[in-house]
């Protein structure tokens, strides 16, 4: 398993310090991020886990594939699952360093077993809360392992490893925190049509379209979508434009006119309506900011 493709990759790069452990398919690593704005992102073979000790933002975005944008401002004490293949990436300007540690396991590590692998990969967590007492009990024991980093004591960190992915196994099985979406897209056919719609998002893009891509008819596709996604169709498009948007705005020498004509709108006023219900702001205001 290669540090770059374990956990996640900051921008600018080599910005977080890491302490790291490798144990048997699979790596642990106390990771520290100063509070300097930054873009991030992870696309891994391997499941990763996230638990954050301290994160606060200002502003920012979190997105995992074919999921819901979190523009969640306080992510301390929060869990993240993002299983093996599932892209993840956003930006942050952070207010306090973020401190927490990260869980890269490949899929067929002797460390998952039966329960962990139906349990814990079947669909990305972003910023879970509400860790019980005994799984935190846990967690202090394995960064206290970490840390040593000692041969003598690889074992110990192996079984706690193990013993984590079980406890919140079980505990998300016994809370039903993570219900089965029934009659939603499939893995396979939310990756297909969010990568179409991010790919296309400056197009006007129809239903059926979109309902072809998955061998559905167009009522039962925006139904499963919005099962599965949270959000219509429409609407994940609207994002997607908005989120590229902002990334034109940090660049003050594109005028506003033609970053409105790149995302898909027919003129600025469109656009700085569009984008204010999205964001609350105008695109001026929002680059303003940002200067």
């Amino acid at each position: 398993m290669s540090s770059r493709t374990n956990g996640i990759v900051y921008e600018p790069d080599k910005l977080a310090s890491r302490h790291r452990l490798a144990i048997a398919g699979a790596a642990v690593e106390l990771v520290q991020v100063p509070p300097v704005p930054h873009a991030f992102k992870h696309s891994s073979s391997a499941h990763l886990l996230m638990f954050t000790e301290t994160g606060k933002r200002s502003d920012g975005e979190s997105r995992a594939e074919g999921h819901a944008i979190s523009t969640m401002r306080d992510t301390s004490n929060t869990f993240s699952i993002l299983p093996a293949g599932i892209d993840y990436d956003g930006w942050t300007i952070p207010t306090v360093p973020a401190r927490y540690l990260s869980l890269a396991v490949e899929p067929d590590s002797p460390l998952i077993s039966p329960l962990t692998r139906d349990v814990l990969w079947r669909a990305p967590v972003v910023y879970g809360r509400q860790i019980p007492e005994d799984i935190k009990a846990t967690l202090v024991k394995l960064r206290a392992s970490v840390r040593l980093a000692e041969n003598h004591v690889r074992l110990y960190s192996e079984a706690l490893f193990q013993v984590l992915l079980i406890e919140l196994a079980q505990w998300l099985g016994q809370q039903s925190a993570r219900p089965v979406v029934r009659g939603g897209l499939t893995p396979r056919q939310q990756k297909l049509v969010c990568e179409f719609i991010r790919k296309e998002a400056a197009s006007d893009i129809s239903l059926a379209q979109l309902a072809r891509l998955c061998d559905l008819s167009p009522n039962h596709f925006a139904s499963a979508f919005k099962s599965s996604l949270g959000t219509a169709p429409h609407q994940y498009q609207v994002s997607c434009r908005i989120e590229h948007a902002k990334q034109m705005l940090e660049n003050p020498s594109i005028p506003i006119i033609d970053i409105a004509l790149t995302v898909g709108y027919a003129g600025p006023s469109a656009f700085a309506a569009s984008f204010r219900r999205q964001t609350g702001t105008t695109p001026r205001e929002y680059r303003k900011a940002r200067s």
